[in-house]
């Protein structure tokens, strides 16, 4: 991340009086309103008409992506309730003004550092000025304001905090300056997810303090520049403070990117996670992001080939470059509502799998050899959204063009994916403990168990195959056992106190690895990375019907100041 104080943010802004003269705020009125900017199927949504523009007995039209049409009265107050039912492009209309809403087949989050360029496709942005506040509000945008991170003490304060009052009192006193009340949310710029600094606690334990004073319904997002795997305390703070993760990858290859999402699927966290590009970024000449067109649209493609799972994308739009940041906000609408088909290996074959917000249709997989010749052509059914299929290689193939219609994007380069040399790596595919699960012990014994798609490497099965982390408890030992008949691993914990816990499977050929030497694939993906790329399951455990708590300072300050 480069690291902005809010002086410099303001010496660009002055800087840069070309781009806000081009970008005034559209005083226009917003004549269909929604409570949400992109609703999730399912969702009642709130649809009001701007007063001076309602008519009596017209009631509001609401077009759907197959062409239905649904027709709902106003009530006396100029609303209606809209109760979304499918995912899919709506055109909503009202006596002849219209409002295009994508619904999503499940949430989404599209964060803007700003709004300055007033995105069609936007969840979440840093909105400053009373004059817009109206526009926002109907438009259904999640308003923030900004709050500083680590560097924030150093660099505005001159001196280092290391206590969570300190942090908490400094942007509890922030969001009083700009209100009296806490807005809808707040984004933390940034947290060094480590335990390396300051213990990797008092910052998110400021968070959750910061939770706790403004309510649940507030919005926290957090910005990272990669996650440690040592940062488990800290993240199960953030965990119990449902904050989103907003992970930094600004530059670099692709490589960077998917280390990025790593980090977010060791966490089990993809579902309030996005990656954040910024359009325009020029820290140096050797550290710069998407510059053109064409690169910011690879960019693009390249987010969605390493996460896939991801809740949306996040937009750092700090170095005001219009023209990007308008191609990024069109982009949003093709790269992630609209169609698009993500391909990676399962059980030997290829799956594939609908990540967009509408059904996939007429797509085609042209099977390659070595010389790049067609070996065998096949139609792919339809695919709704986010659902999947396998599809079976023929023998000589190594890799696959996929063919997309033309108002569909491909996200691989000249839409060629080349499979991978492994291409059944090793995998969990079944655990007796969920993710995020609540378990109960009166004597504190549990057993985790973990099935895999084939067998391990037992020579290397021991206690450091494994790690077990509480987050007041510490580190627990284990009686670890493999049996490669049933493919199953076991470990088994006694007398553990109640505690938030993350056990950790460690990914090495040293460590748990294929019969071939060959680690783990801990994040599913189908890729074979020997660093970190652990699998990582986050539980919570009751003994004797006492509930964990997340140790805060005696003296955590909870009102306004």
């Amino acid at each position: 991340m480069i690291y902005m104080t809010i002086p410099l943010a303001l010496v660009i802004m002055v800087l840069n009086t070309d781009y806000e003269n081009q970008n005034p705020f559209p005083h226009m009125d917003m004549v269909i309103g929604t409570s949400v900017s992109v609703p999730v199927s399912g969702e009642r949504v709130t649809v009001d008409i701007l007063e001076k523009y309602r008519k009596d007995n017209i009631p509001l039209r609401i077009t759907g992506p197959k062409g239905d049409i649904v027709k709902l009265p106003l009530d006396n107050r100029g609303s209606a309730i809209w109760q979304t039912t499918r995912y899919g492009k709506y055109i909503l209309e009202y006596n002849g003004y219209t409002r295009t809403i994508w619904v999503t087949s499940q949430p989404v989050i599209f964060n803007w550092w700003t709004g300055d360029i007033f995105p069609d496709f936007i969840t979440h942005a840093m909105i400053s000025g009373e004059d817009s506040e109206e526009y926002w509000r109907r438009r259904g945008v999640v308003r923030l304001h900004w709050i500083g991170g680590e560097y924030l003490s150093r660099e505005e304060h001159q001196v280092t905090f290391r206590h969570p009052e300190q942090w908490f009192k400094n942007w509890w006193s922030r969001l009083y300056q700009i209100s009296r009340e806490p807005q809808q949310g707040v984004c933390l710029d940034e947290l060094y997810a480590t335990d390396e600094r300051f213990d990797g606690v008092a910052l998110p334990k400021a968070v959750t303090m910061l939770r706790n004073a403004a309510g649940e319904d507030f919005y926290i997002g957090v910005y990272y520049s990669g996650i440690t795997p040592e940062f488990s305390t800290g993240m199960w703070y953030l965990r119990q403070s449902n904050v989103y993760h907003l992970e930094e990858c600004y530059w670099g290859t692709e490589d960077i990117y998917l280390k990025r999402w790593q980090d977010v699927t060791l966490y089990r966290i993809q579902d309030q996670a996005v990656l954040v590009i910024s359009p325009g970024f020029n820290q140096s000449k050797k550290i710069r992001g998407s510059l053109t067109p064409q690169k910011l649209r690879e960019e693009f493609a390249m987010v969605r080939r390493v996460a896939p799972e991801a809740a949306g994308i996040g937009i750092f739009n700090a170095y005001k470059n219009p023209t990007l940041e308008k191609l990024a906000d069109k982009l949003i609408q093709e790269y992630f509502l609209k169609p698009v088909i993500h391909l990676q290996p399962k059980n030997g074959n290829i799956l594939a799998r609908n990540i967009g917000h509408e059904d996939a249709e007429g797509c085609y997989a042209v099977f390659l050899n070595e010389e790049g010749q067609d070996l065998h052509e096949i139609k792919l059914k339809k695919l709704k959204s986010m659902e999947s299929r396998e599809i079976e290689i023929p023998s000589g193939a190594v890799s696959l063009k996929l063919v997309t219609p033309e108002d569909s994007v491909n996200i691989y380069p000249d839409g060629i994916y080349v499979f991978p040399k492994v291409m059944n790596p090793l995998q969990v595919i079944e655990t007796s403990i969920k993710n995020m699960e609540v378990i109960n012990s009166n004597d504190g014994d549990i057993t985790f168990r973990a099935v895999f798609n084939k067998p391990l490497d037992t020579k290397y099965i021991a206690r450091d195959s494994f790690l077990l982390q509480g987050v007041t408890s510490g580190y627990h030992e284990g009686r670890i056992t493999c049996d490669n008949k049933s493919l199953k691993l076991s470990i088994e914990f006694y007398n553990l106190p109640s505690d938030f816990y993350t056990l950790r499977l460690i990914s090495g050929r040293d460590k748990i690895s294929d019969e071939d030497g060959l680690p783990l694939d801990g994040s599913d993906n189908g890729l074979l990375d020997p660093i970190n790329d652990h699998y990582a399951v986050h539980f919570i455990l009751i003994r004797n019907g006492k509930e964990p708590e997340l140790p805060l300072p005696e003296s955590s300050i909870l009102s306004s100041p």
